[in-house]
């Protein structure tokens, strides 16, 4: 709900107690800062799987309503690819093999 008002791209620097420290950049703007954020932000089980480098998306957003204006923070973690650079190599050599030559 709301207007997305700022947006950021985290990495989780470190994991302390009930805190996680990380950098974030601006898409838009590349600016950078450093944040310490709560963990209570996420999913009880996204918090415990949190670790330096773990990727996320950082949303703030904005709601106007009657005479109260309403901010709502939501991190959503950003799953790393499945693969790994040598399952990606093979998966496109066999592509490659499976394609009829035009001509």
């Amino acid at each position: 709900p709301g207007k997305a008002i700022r947006r950021f791209v985290g990495t989780v620097t470190a994991v302390d107690g009930d805190r996680f420290q990380a950098g974030l950049r601006d898409p838009v703007t590349d600016e950078y800062r450093l944040a310490d954020m709560e963990l209570d932000q996420l999913l009880p089980h996204q918090a415990a799987a949190l670790s330096a480098g773990t990727q996320f998306l950082w949303t703030l957003r904005q709601t106007d309503q009657w005479d109260a204006r309403t901010r709502h923070s939501r991190i959503r973690i950003l799953e790393r690819a499945p693969l790994n650079i040598d399952q990606l190599r093979a998966a496109g050599a066999a592509i490659t093999k499976e394609r009829p030559a035009r001509g």
